[in-house]
């Protein structure tokens, strides 16, 4: 820095010596100011470093901003102006220092610290509701902020100022929005929402053979439903247990948000078959279990056909009225009934026990088939046909008139001759032989 006055040798002027001519002894340094960041600041981004330094003797001292991340990128004047990028700084404290020199050599430091950080981050946490069989569905709100130098935090729930470990137990839909904001006033907003749901599903229908003895293939389909369904409350799909144990199912999710579950045994052996359906919503609420109960029967009923009143001639049964009386047993663990159909009508039959009879079955003179049907509650059956025919007219006896002759004046004798009966007078009849006389023999 130049003295633009000039002295005498050996003078004085504003108490500093100078040391040559032209030249005065300056012992005072030069003095820093920052203009930004202020002091303690919490930065975050690009922030601007700006300072200067002025001299009472030297216009323009020497300045220098020091530290490994920081250029100064103005090297006119004695300012230093620089733009520092915090995302390549750690978090935490960060110190600067600017350093001037005054022609006299005279050196001044300045530090200025700060602290860097990052946007804040927020986190909700609604707690689940508790399950079903416990006390009404709630939530506990609750929240966590990531942030190492916090501002203050704000929440709301539907709109109205919420504090952590608030319940919510009013049913239905609700939102939740946490603020946070960090002391660089950047903010960041996390919204959560949920339903508070204290109704469990239900399992609306359930559709199984018809009857509760079946035969397989059996096919059976569940269906369940939920008061939020439209909002994805049933997010699991229907469970089911049994015995014997059942097959996978194929499960369906209808657009409307409801859940089906079909099984199909292709195979079982005869007896009991159980299947029980469950399901929970999103909240643990369980539906009551449905349970299906069949009895699985593959087995024909046995049956006889008694033939007591029929006449079995040449393979057709006959019988000597216009109608008859069929009778028989059958028997099954499951048995449904006994039928008897012909050309033209069919009859169901009188169970008593084990037996069955069937009255007034018509049995036509030119005959016809009968079958005959046992059927269980599955459906087997088994059948039996014979032809049936009736004779109502009875055989007719009657005699043939003849002539009645005389044997004492006609006889019937046989002529050598013709070889055949010849009817002659008795009287032309040889005489019967006397006793002792014998008639010669002809040679």
């Amino acid at each position: 820095m130049a003295l633009a006055a000039t002295s005498a040798p050996g003078a004085c002027a504003g108490g500093a010596l100078f040391a040559t001519p032209g030249r005065p002894f300056d012992r005072e340094p030069p003095v820093i100011t920052f203009a930004t960041p202020a002091e303690a600041a919490y930065l975050r981004g690009t922030f601007e470093v700006f300072a200067s330094a002025v001299d009472n003797l030297d216009g323009t001292p020497h300045r220098d901003l020091r530290h490994p991340a920081l250029i100064d990128d103005d090297t006119d004047g004695h300012e230093v102006h620089d733009d520092v990028v915090s995302t390549a700084l750690p978090d935490g404290p960060f110190a600067m220092e600017v350093r001037a020199v005054d022609d006299s050599g005279n050196a001044a430091t300045a530090t200025r610290t700060v602290t860097i950080t990052t946007p804040p981050r927020a986190s909700r946490s609604p707690a689940r509701p508790p399950t079903a069989a416990s006390t009404p569905a709630w939530s506990r709100l609750g929240w966590t902020v990531t942030e190492a130098n916090p501002q203050g935090v704000t929440a709301t729930l539907d709109g109205a100022p919420v504090s952590p470990g608030s319940q919510v137990a009013n049913a239905g839909a609700h939102t939740l929005v946490v603020t946070a904001t960090d002391r660089t006033g950047a903010t960041a907003t996390a919204t959560r929402a949920f339903f508070i749901d204290n109704t469990p599903p239900v399992i609306t229908t359930v559709v199984a053979p018809t009857g509760a003895v079946v035969r397989p293939p059996i096919t059976i389909t569940a269906t369940a439903t939920d008061n939020l369904m439209a909002q994805g409350s049933l997010g699991s799909a229907l469970a089911v247990t049994g015995a014997p144990p059942p097959p996978a199912g194929t499960p369906g999710a209808p657009a409307d948000g409801s859940r089906t579950l079909a099984l199909t045994y292709a195979t079982a052996a005869d007896g009991p078959l159980a299947a029980t359906f469950t399901i929970a919503d999103r909240a643990g609420n369980a539906a009551t279990p449905r349970t299906v109960n069949l009895t699985v029967d593959q087995t024909n009923p046995i049956l006889t056909w008694s033939t007591a009143s029929l006449t079995l001639v040449g393979g057709t049964y006959w019988t000597s009225a216009a109608t008859v009386t069929l009778t028989g047993t059958a028997t099954d663990s499951n048995l449904a009934g006994v039928s008897a159909s012909w050309p033209g009508g069919s009859a169901t039959a009188t169970l008593a026990g084990a037996s069955w009879t069937i009255a007034g079955v018509p049995a036509p003179s030119a005959g016809h088939a009968v079958a005959v049907r046992a059927t269980d509650l599955a459906g087997n059956f088994i059948k039996q046909i014979r032809t049936v025919r009736s004779d109502v007219t009875p055989p007719v006896v009657d005699f043939t008139t003849t002539t009645v002759r005389d044997e004492r004046r006609h006889r019937d004798v046989l002529d050598r001759n013709q070889r055949g009966l010849q009817r002659s007078d008795p009287r032309s009849q040889p005489q019967p032989r006397r006793p002792g006389r014998h008639p010669r023999r002809r040679r």
